[in-house]
């Protein structure tokens, strides 16, 4: 019992992270999918992910029903990277030309920094040995990140670009999601795994191109587009729980269509909602450090106090999480600006 009351209340604390200072604007939210409204959310969505990921010794029905929506998270991280990365040319369009300069070191130091501290830990700690290698392994979500990256970029050179970058852009990803379904269901790859979140990208470009109209729409029409988003969700999460074992229409079609449904619910309530606050701009800050630091996290716990009860672990797995990647996000901040600091000299 004790174990499902600590779980509520980390869901409820969730929710919390979200709810508070939010502000209704009866006209509109200006500040629609602004980086403060992304910020908080993808705080939230990074531990809604850790609980779907809990070992299954120390799952519950909670935690279960909570970690069943992480793939909408995953979702949204690759929604917010490719509105991010749109806005960003948007306004500099010369940034182009140093892409991966601006952006490689800030997702692949923190990787490996990642790596390099787990290694050391474990290796002091119970004294395993690990393969220098493996300090540079990159995570696989990451690897398919870059990917999307790498295909904005190529569209977006002033060497090729065409009439319609973004739709473009659109069409390279779902080609990148349709490969990666049909050759891991063939078997020729094996864990992808991503292959229906990575469609967040192609909403995220969209939805750059298409920002004022969407916003407009969501605003002029709150009730309806509200009411019918969240009914469009219910109804397809019902199919997709009756279908998610059939091939491509079930696995693929309706899981991409009901996380779209969620998101437009999401998006519809942004555009009346203002959110954000300083519990929701920390989790936020550190979200893509605590996504790559919580798996090696529940091992740590588990191999320090392998007794403990399902609400117990979760708490513990969560609260070390923020806390070690607060620091790695501290320790690679600090790179970051001696980094553009040589750079600016």
């Amino acid at each position: 019992m004790l174990d499902y009351v600590i779980t509520c209340g980390i869901v409820l604390f969730l929710f919390f992270t979200l709810a508070f200072k939010a502000r209704y604007t009866p006209v509109g939210n200006d500040a629609f999918f602004d980086r403060q409204s992304t910020r908080a959310m993808r705080g939230f969505w990074s531990v809604v992910i850790i609980l779907v990921h809990i070992p299954q010794a120390y799952q519950n029905t909670i935690q279960d029903l909570a970690g069943s929506f992480a793939y909408i998270g995953v979702t949204f991280f690759f929604m917010a990277s490719a509105y991010g990365l749109s806005a960003s040319l948007g306004s500099k369009p010369d940034s182009i030309h140093t892409f991966w300069r601006n952006r490689l070191p800030r997702l692949i130091i923190p990787n490996w920094t990642a790596n390099l501290f787990f290694s050391l830990l474990f290796l002091v700690t119970y004294g395993e040995a690990f393969h220098l290698l493996s300090l540079l392994h990159i995570n696989r979500w990451l690897l398919w990140l870059l990917l999307c990256y790498a295909a904005f970029w190529i569209v977006h050179r002033p060497e090729c670009q065409k009439c319609s970058p973004h739709l473009i852009v659109c069409l390279l990803v779902t080609s990148i999601s349709l490969a990666g379904y049909f050759l891991e269901r063939t078997g020729i790859i094996q864990g992808s795994t991503w292959w229906t979140e990575v469609m967040g990208f192609v909403w995220g470009t969209l939805l750059y191109a298409n920002y004022g109209k969407i916003k407009v729409c969501f605003q002029r029409h709150w009730w309806l587009s509200t009411v019918v988003s969240c009914l469009l969700s219910l109804t397809l999460g019902l199919l997709y729980l009756q279908s998610k074992t059939i091939v491509f229409w079930g696995d693929y079609v309706l899981k991409i269509l009901l996380g779209l449904a969620i998101l437009c619910f999401i998006l519809s309530l942004n555009s009346r909602f203002r959110i954000g606050n300083r519990i929701s701009a920390f989790l936020g800050d550190i979200s893509f450090e605590v996504y790559l630091i919580h798996s090696p996290v529940f091992r740590l716990i588990g191999m320090i106090a392998p007794g403990l009860s399902s609400g117990w672990f979760i708490l513990a797995a969560i609260s070390l999480t923020v806390c070690l990647a607060a620091m790695i996000h501290h320790i690679c901040q600090l790179a970051f600006q001696k980094m553009h600091g040589k750079q600016s000299r």
